[in-house]
């Protein structure tokens, strides 16, 4: 479904395209850095298996449905999950620094550099014993990875200014509405089939990890333990959420009994994505000699189950908040109403899109 028109068009205008293993999610901003307002809201649910030829068909149809032509698109890897670190290297000139890049790539990953393409980011500077020296994100992916997620936006006629990876499309979420904090900050994107968890402090990406493990998991532990259809479950999932303490609210024996056996199965898998988390916390903090998370931030469809959010704060010293990346984004309340419940789902596409902009 299309969440939204309405504005005339800036000179400038970029879109963001996030597809997930459940839905598809599509955003257009209009502006600059300093002054971008929403003009385009697209979602849509895929199915379960949903064949390469619907995702094209429900791409196409999304990008028709808002009018998108001719502006610069940005998406986000999907499939394999690209590698993703964060190290420091003394200052030295740009053609040097990316052969020392590739070198230190060359250490971290058991594939032939030759089938990868290689690039890197600079975050920062910092002073390390007195040596000048510069904060980079290196992002290693295969060649062949590449060429098959352009296949898709060239099947549908449509040319791609850039692939981006989600912790840096939530990086510029966290950069725009989180500005404010200048401490260690968790951002967690829970999905349909894997879950990112990222620390980031002043702006900088410092740690990143992903965790097969999402929301699916969730409505198939449910649909064993129920033996009901995975739709259903799924449905069940979102409408009951898990119980903030688990308990029993129905009045009928055979429906409190369903609760009670859907519940532990919810909690079984929340469980698991806390127990994730906390030891990627504990890893940064070692690494890093860190000490307090200042906030933790949800994104994704996952986190906007019932009750989700104070149970996970009841883990975490830190405050625990459900992300919306339209805060700092000018954008018509009527005209989007529909998109208020799920904004969370827009994150990455929103992030992807404010990565053009500048």
């Amino acid at each position: 479904m299309g969440l939204g028109l309405g504005f005339p068009l800036f000179r400038r205008s970029v879109v963001g395209i996030d597809i997930g293993n459940a839905s598809i999610k599509v955003v257009r901003l209009e502006g600059s850095s300093r002054s971008v307002r929403l003009s385009y809201a697209g979602f849509a649910e895929l199915a379960k298996e949903g064949s390469e030829e619907k995702v094209e068909d429900t791409l196409k149809s999304l990008l028709d449905e808002g009018g998108i032509r001719k502006e610069r698109l940005g998406a986000v890897f999907t499939g394999y999950t690209p590698t993703i670190r964060y190290m420091t290297l003394p200052k030295m000139p740009k053609d040097e620094l990316s052969e020392a890049v590739k070198w230190e790539t060359g250490k971290i990953i058991n594939l032939p550099l030759e089938g990868m393409i290689i690039d890197f980011l600079i975050m920062g500077e910092i002073d390390d014993r007195d040596i000048r020296k510069y904060e980079i994100l290196i992002v290693a992916v295969e060649k062949n990875t590449i060429f098959g997620n352009m296949a898709l936006f060239k099947k549908i006629g449509i040319q791609i200014s850039f692939l981006t990876v989600n912790p840096l499309s939530l990086l510029n979420i966290v950069k725009r509405n989180y500005k404010s904090y200048e401490g260690n900050i968790v951002y967690v994107d829970i999905g349909a089939g894997k879950m990112d968890i990222n620390i980031s402090k002043k702006g900088v990406l410092r740690f990143t990890r992903n965790i097969h493990m999402g929301g699916s998991n969730i409505s198939k532990a449910i649909e064993e333990r129920e033996n009901i259809s995975f739709n259903d479950a799924d449905s069940l999932k979102k409408e009951r959420g898990i119980r903030v303490p688990l308990t029993l609210q129905a009045t009928e024996a055979g429906e409190a009994n369903i609760q009670e056996k859907s519940g532990d199965a919810i909690k079984a898998i929340i469980d698991n994505f806390i127990l994730e988390i906390q030891r990627s916390i504990d890893f940064y903090r070692a690494q890093f000699r860190e000490g307090a998370i200042e906030r933790i931030i949800l994104s994704g469809g996952a986190v906007l189950m019932p009750n989700l959010k104070d149970y996970l704060a009841a883990f975490f010293d830190a405050p625990v908040v459900i992300d919306n990346p339209f805060f700092n984004i000018a954008y018509n309340k009527e005209t989007f109403r529909s998109m208020e419940g799920i904004t969370p789902r827009f994150s990455t596409a929103a992030g992807t899109a404010l990565g053009l902009l500048r």
